[in-house]
């Protein structure tokens, strides 16, 4: 029955004598890339389009437009569909096509990095300033497991020595710094520094700063307190030579402050780095637990990042919630903090984590959520805070996101406002902490640098402890990925991958 019925459809067109159809027009509802009354047209070879096409296009009641001479032999068709109907009929016709929309293919503004001001549609924004505040001039190290550098969004902010070789350092045996075999390092530098205006994948927070890869953490994710002080290490010795001001680590595993920078070797080790001048944004973990609990999150010395859970790159609650199971789940809403975000009194401010798009492996892009997101936004924000104020200090750059973010309340439009720690209080903030959402807007436009003395202390390095805990994360759908179960202090320390 199919073949007798294809057969007589193919009778049907001999009779009518469709020797080259015209292509069917879809309506506009239905795709609306179609360019109404325009039509490409391929003659037949040997043809002379420069000649033929305006008397084809006379003929048929409409006019040439583009000649086609050195490539496809044709012409632009400015006609009726009637008339590009008939056309297609003419002998001298191989074919009769719709014509139809070509955009560029531009970059996407995550709405990670549209919430917080650094780059939207329809708002003023960072890169807006004159000049554009976009962190040139300043290097962001990425303590993680490695960056892939030819990834086509990250490769031209890589930093690269006099001889062009890629600037960095692998603290794992038998894994370069330039191979992320896990995506993770790919993607948080993708959201502190993608480059713009390339017309590829995302832009970045600081959409010129430099990017260092510091491979502390195995392609599996895991690394240990000795590694990461190696890379901590090689950062602060390499401060001034590659203008490295900032320094992001979405990474941990449980633990304690201690009883100042003396307390162990890593805080020691950071303490060092920071009173070097080096500003750290630190994932705070994503236990649903109080960050405190966490190493580096509770050292004092760096900037400790929750996980805000934002949807639609606005500002303000849209009314959208979910709820998520398992472990960290529970309901969640626009505008508030994530369900398995880390809080409490040691975290400093809060950034988008929820469903954070950015670069990864294999020159791809995909989505993610964790503390691990939010930390990067940090860290470019304070990355176009260190271009702006050079001198600026750690403490002071924290004291800046700080007085410069915007609280439950306040929205893009009413400017930064001063967040009661013990007032309002983001949705699913229920620990009595108030950290303000970094907003890279405000934070670039402030009239002065807001700063704040120093309590960065420095002391010999003791003898390191050891203790263990499980790293949780969650993926793109809020499901929670378990990291390895650790033992931190010379053997492991597992990043929470997500």
């Amino acid at each position: 029955m199919a073949r007798r019925a294809f057969a007589a459809l193919a009778l049907l067109a001999l009779l009518v004598g469709l020797a080259a159809p015209v292509e069917a027009r879809p309506t506009e509802a239905s795709d609306p890339d179609v360019i109404q009354g325009s039509w490409i047209v391929t003659l037949v070879d040997g043809s002379d389009p420069a000649r033929e096409g305006p008397a084809l296009a006379r003929q048929y009641g409409g006019a040439a437009g583009h000649i086609y001479d050195a490539v496809l032999g044709g012409f632009q068709f400015l006609g009726s569909d009637r008339a590009a109907a008939n056309m297609s009929r003419n002998p001298r016709v191989q074919r009769v096509e719709v014509d139809r929309v070509l955009r560029l293919f531009s970059e996407t503004i995550p709405t990670g990095v549209s919430r917080i001001r650094a780059a939207h549609a329809t708002e003023p924004t960072s890169l807006s300033l004159d000049p554009p505040a976009t962190g040139a001039g300043v290097s962001i190290a990425i303590l993680d497991t490695g960056i892939e550098t030819t990834h086509e969004d990250l490769s031209a902010n890589i930093v690269r020595d006099l001889t062009d070789n890629v600037v960095g350092v692998s603290c794992i045996d038998g894994e370069g710094f330039e191979d992320d075999g896990h995506g993770h390092g790919t993607h948080v530098a993708g959201t502190a520094a993608a480059a713009a205006g390339n017309d590829k994948g995302v832009i970045g927070v600081a959409s010129e700063a430099g990017l260092i890869p510091v491979k502390v953490l195995s392609k599996s994710g895991s690394g240990s307190w000795s590694s990461v002080a190696c890379g901590v290490n090689w950062v602060t010795n390499n401060v001034s030579t590659y203008d490295i001001a900032v320094a992001n680590m979405s990474l941990g595993g449980s633990g304690s402050a201690g009883d100042g920078c003396s307390s162990s070797a890593l805080r020691q080790a950071i303490c060092d780095s920071v009173a070097a001048g080096v500003t750290y944004s630190v994932a705070a973990g994503n236990s649903s637990d109080d960050a405190a609990k966490f190493v580096p999150a509770a050292y004092p010395e760096v900037i400790t990042v929750s996980a805000f859970a934002d949807y639609d790159g606005e500002p303000g609650p849209n009314g959208t919630c979910y709820r998520f199971v398992g472990p960290g789940g529970g309901i969640e809403c626009d505008d508030g903090l994530a369900t398995f975000t880390n809080d409490g009194e040691i975290v400093d401010v809060t950034a988008p984590g929820r469903w954070i798009y950015s670069s990864d492996k294999g020159n791809g892009y995909s989505e993610k959520s964790g503390t691990s997101m939010a930390a990067p936004h940090v860290a470019g924000v304070a990355a176009l805070v260190k271009a702006r104020y050079p001198g600026a200090t750690p403490d002071d750059v924290r004291a800046h996101l700080q007085a410069t973010g915007e609280c439950p309340g306040v929205t893009a439009n009413d400017g930064p406002g001063n967040c009661d720690p013990a007032g309002d209080a983001w949705y699913n903030d229920s620990d009595g902490f108030t950290e303000p959402l970094v907003n890279a807007l405000w934070a670039a436009t402030a009239t002065a640098l807001v700063t704040a003395p120093s309590t960065s202390e420095a002391g010999p390095e003791p003898d390191t402890g050891t203790l263990t805990g499980t790293v949780t994360d969650t993926d793109s759908t809020g499901a929670p990925i378990v990291g390895a179960t650790v033992a931190i202090g010379g053997t492991s320390l597992s990043t929470t991958t997500g």
